[in-house]
């Protein structure tokens, strides 16, 4: 009878005779410090370790440490290694064995006679050393960031002797031995077990270390690699498991950008240490600001990673600069990533990078595909999609199909990203792939990673057994990802043909889970609107300084735009990042808003000389559109009307104030607003189309009990709409008269939380506002504004990058109910076949519709990791009833006037001879110019337009300046095909959801 226990404890002899600690004393001494700035080691100011190895400290500190170690002589078959040992004085008991997810853990970078070796961490803890040498051993050591503090820390360093001979029999047969315990019912079980129990009779246990022990070993062994490796496994086995090494490194999370550093510069250099050992070791590295913190602060690590990239072993790819949120960013952001991601990696590496690699990323936008296309990526990849709450995707590898139609080849990493690549890991993700019909390699990201780490030599010690095709275990092997993805499409790609099936999924990748990051920490978030906008106007009337002559602030508008793009990381933006993350990001922003605020400005005053002045206010308009919007006149607010795209104009507005504010009614010629006596909305009658837009009253601010399941910033559990309150705790109230709008200022308290909202209404625009700042100081609670409106509809519209989709408003299936929350940009509508009503924000995101009831998520206050929200808020949301559905109503365009208003000042330094000066427009209604700037690598302009009502037509974009040619191009602004000029104007087909990018030369 077969014995797996026998097995067992025969491995738990060798494991624990296979090193021995030798009798070596050193003394140990410690630094206090803060961030290094160099890799120059210190050599005075240290204090000598005492107390048992306890020093005194607390979480997120660094330290130098150091000692010096003569190493005995070792011969050819004993290594020698430095084992750290670490961990708080508290309740917390770090670098323990059973952790195996620890972004929270004591890392520290260890120096060998002033040369960088690798990093130590919860799962790297052995340093190997050269034996009969003096050595000098530095640590740069981090504390950690454990979330309930750290009383002291203790740290130690052992040296330890590993008898090389042990350690290949004990993984020899661990790794078999796994493998068959995976499935005790498989023939490979039976086989397995029949050439351990052998090796295990073998072996002479009874005076472990001895010679007779060692002979044993030996023996065992060369049976093993002659009875079992190569003649019962399979090295040409079908089933395979492609191994990509990987570390996924929180840009920022639980630890600052400062931090993030440092985690690079650990984790790679690590990985360049394994690959000396384990030549066939290939390790994927996703991120280009990781690489860019390296090369700053570890320029020798990076030198190392360049040569490893050359020979193959360090892979190259992941397309984006960061792997950023997909649900927040805007689709020119997209485009900006993949442009900044990829010019790095060709700019230093020589790499076209043709995969984006988001394994982290909390739900992916349906306006992807078309980008990653146009950018030149053919493959995608993620994890995250695998959390959901409710429903399982039906494939891991299939064609995901855009908005616009675009299909990109799409592969799940099974499982976790974080993959500990043990014989049970390899056997659950093949047994669970779904599309074994389709293809039979898949592949598993291996290596620690949130808190970085990577690949462990025990890792890469598996892996060399997998590969020989032990039986019941697919086999293994290192490879790159571009062509493991390529095989895999291969396969795919020939079955799907003899199959006549090819799996596809149409639209978004909706994530049923951390639908709170739609709303957490609201200040980053409208940071990042407002940056978008900001930097596209800017960049706007930069293109028109450019065409008169002067220099585009290429550097200045790229160090902000990369200040926009770190924030985008996908536990940034989210709001599920610590306090000091939003401390450092909110001081970034700052510094973008002065510095592109004055460059708009300073632009602004370069085109005034070409401008008459013959009006009394001038205005520049930075959207791609005819738009209206208001100006200051004496202090006043005054409407105007029809300003040209991209133009800079005097105006000579008129003020009619044509709103009433009386008591409980605001009324201009479209709508009667009233009020009842807590100051709600109970009607908005539409007075052109004779209707009440309103079922119930509106504007209503609904507050939820916010406790999910887990998760707290991340979360928002179906359950919260089980307890709600209305926050009708009215104050004060006040009418506003101001030129052409109007409006009612409400003063409401809730609990120790103020909330000041002003209506205004307006002579000549439509949209209904909501300005609104609020005081908040409440925890675990949801907050809404909610709006019943009388159509009847079973889905509502909601904006997305470059375009828009349907999510329904019902749950008649398990798919409907999941989307209780969903994310939006700046509209969601619903709309029946004749009436209908838009609700605009300037800065928020999450949006949810029960019924004709739509709502606008406005606060959510979590506590962890930190406490979310409190403080102030500003934000303006806008309803905006109409006839007919969104189209007809021209929300997109209303939305984009919210969020991009006109830029007005005086008219003082006007001494031109020019009515306006403008860029470029393009004559069909549908077509948002969406970017104007100047082409990276030369002196062109890029201008990039999109369709934003799915609808194809034929569009003529004319330019305000003189174009020589004009090319379509790629977003990368490769060009394509030149077009035909004509009257400075060119004529494109412009298909449904199409983003179209032009180039022009001047």
């Amino acid at each position: 009878m077969y014995n797996a226990d026998k097995v067992k404890v025969t491995c738990g002899v060798l494991r624990a005779n296979m090193e021995k600690p030798l009798e070596n004393r050193f003394g140990l001494e410690y630094k206090p410090c803060g961030y290094k700035t160099d890799n120059v080691l210190p050599e005075d100011g240290f204090s000598t370790v005492e107390n048992g190895g306890w020093i005194k400290t607390q979480a997120d500190r660094h330290f130098w440490y150091r000692t010096f170690v003569h190493t005995p002589k070792s011969d050819e078959n004993h290594e020698l290694y430095l084992r750290f040992t670490t961990g708080p004085n508290s309740k917390n008991c770090y670098w323990n064995e059973a952790i195996g997810w620890d972004p929270g853990n004591p890392q520290g970078l260890v120096y060998i006679n002033g040369d960088i070796i690798q990093e130590i961490d919860a799962n790297h803890r052995d340093v190997e050393i050269p034996s009969d040498s003096d050595c000098s051993v530095y640590i740069y050591f981090y504390t950690g960031t454990p979330l309930d503090g750290m009383d002291d820390l203790r740290f130690e360093i052992s040296l330890i002797e590993t008898d090389k001979r042990v350690k290949k029999l004990w993984y020899d047969m661990k790794v078999p031995y796994e493998c068959a315990m995976c499935n005790e019912n498989s023939n490979g079980y039976h086989t397995i077990m029949h050439s351990l129990l052998t090796a295990c009779n073998m072996l002479k246990l009874q005076k472990p270390g001895s010679c007779e022990f060692i002979d044993s070993v030996i023996e065992a062994d060369l049976f093993l690699e002659e009875e079992f490796y190569n003649k019962l496994c399979d090295p040409n086995k079908r089933e395979v498991v492609e191994c990509i090494g990987h570390s996924h490194i929180d840009v920022a999370w639980l630890w600052t950008y400062s931090q993030t550093a440092e985690k690079a510069q650990r984790t790679f250099s690590t990985m360049r240490t394994l690959m000396k050992k384990y030549p066939e070791f290939v390790f994927l590295a996703s991120t280009p600001q990781l690489y860019q913190y390296v090369k700053e602060q570890a320029p020798e690590i990076y030198e190392d990673v360049k040569k490893l990239a050359e020979i193959g072993n360090w892979d190259i790819e992941g397309a984006m600069w960061l792997e950023a949120d997909c649900n927040l960013s805007s689709g020119e952001s997209f485009i900006r990533q993949i442009i900044h991601g990829k010019k790095f990696m060709m700019q230093e590496f020589g790499v076209d990078s043709k995969v984006l690699w988001l394994p982290d990323v909390f739900g992916y936008s349906a306006a992807l595909p078309q980008i990653l296309k146009k950018c030149g990526v053919e493959h995608f990849v993620t994890s995250k999609i695998g959390w959901n709450e409710t429903n399982r995707m039906p494939h891991d590898t299939f064609r995901w199909v855009g908005i616009d139609g675009t299909e990109i080849f799409t592969n799940f990493i099974h499982g976790s990203y974080n993959g500990k690549l043990t014989p049970n890991d390899v056997y659950e993700r093949y047994a669970s792939y779904k599309d074994k019909d389709f293809n039979r390699t898949i592949f598993e990201s291996v290596g620690y990673g949130d808190g970085g780490g990577g690949v462990t030599s025990e890792m890469l010690e598996t892996q060399r057994r997998l590969a020989k095709g032990i039986p019941g275990v697919p086999r293994t092997s290192f490879n790159k990802i571009v062509p493991c993805l390529e095989e895999i499409r291969d396969q795919f790609d020939k079955n799907a043909d003899e199959l006549k099936y090819s799996p596809k999924w149409v639209g978004e990748l909706y994530l049923e889970l951390h639908r709170g990051t739609y709303t957490s920490v609201g200040e980053n978030k409208r940071y990042n609107r407002k940056a978008e906008f900001l930097l596209e106007k800017a960049e706007s009337l930069s293109v028109l300084s450019m065409l008169e002559g002067n220099a585009y602030p290429a550097k200045r508008l790229e160090k902000n735009q990369k200040i926009i793009l770190l924030n985008q990381f996908h536990d940034v933006i989210p709001g599920s990042s610590i306090k000091e993350v939003y401390d450092d990001s909110r001081d970034m922003y700052n510094a973008l808003f002065n510095d592109v605020g004055s460059l708009v400005l300073e632009q602004i005053g370069v085109l005034k000389g070409r401008i008459k002045a013959n009006g009394e206010v001038l205005v520049y308009n930075p959207l791609g559109f005819t738009a209206d919007g208001t100006v200051k006149i004496d202090g006043l607010t005054a409407v105007v009307k029809n300003i040209p795209a991209f133009t800079l104009t005097t105006v000579s507005p008129k003020i009619s104030g044509g709103v009433i504010s009386e008591e409980k009614r605001l009324e201009n010629d479209r709508f009667r607003l009233l009020l009842d006596e807590n100051c709600e909305i109970k009607s908005i009658y539409d007075k052109k189309y004779d209707r009440e837009v309103l079922s119930g009253n509106g504007n209503v601010l609904e507050v939820f009990e916010d406790r999910p399941r887990c998760w707290e910033n991340w979360e928002i559990s179906d359950y919260y709409v089980q307890k709600k309150a209305v926050i009708d705790n009215l104050q004060s109230k006040k009418n506003i008269l101001d030129g052409d709008r109007a409006g009612i200022r409400i003063t409401r308290k809730y609990y120790d939380s103020e909330i000041v909202q002003t209506i205004w209404m307006y002579d000549g625009i439509d949209r209904i506002d909501f300005e609104t700042e609020i005081d908040w100081h409440e925890n675990c609670q949801l907050l809404k504004a909610a709006f019943p409106v009388n159509v009847n509809a079973q889905k509502a519209v909601y904006e997305i990058q470059y375009g828009n989709i349907e999510r329904p408003n019902h749950s008649n299936t398990s798919w409907d109910s999941a989307k209780f929350e969903v994310c939006a940009h700046k509209w969601a509508d619903i709309s029946d076949g004749s009436y209908g009503a838009s609700l605009m924000n300037d800065c928020k995101y999450g949006y949810s519709c029960d019924g004709s009831r739509l709502s606008l998520t406005l606060l959510k206050c979590g506590v962890w990791p930190q406490k979310a929200d409190q403080g102030k808020h500003k934000m303006v949301y806008s309803f905006y009833p109409h006839h007919g559905d969104f189209r007809e109503a021209g929300t997109v365009k209303k939305a984009y006037e919210l969020n991009q208003p006109l830029v007005f000042c005086g008219t003082e330094g006007l001494c031109g001879t020019e009515d306006s000066i403008s860029l470029a427009h393009c004559d069909c209604d549908n077509i948002i110019i969406e970017a104007v700037k100047k082409a990276e690598s030369e002196d062109t302009v890029i201008l990039r337009l999109y369709d934003s009502l799915n609808c194809q037509c034929n569009a003529t974009v004319s330019f305000g300046f003189k174009a020589n040619r004009v090319y379509l191009c790629d977003m990368l602004e490769n060009r394509i095909s030149e077009l035909k000029l004509e009257n400075n104007s060119v004529k494109i087909h412009v298909s449904n959801f199409e983003i179209v990018t032009l180039l022009i030369e001047i």
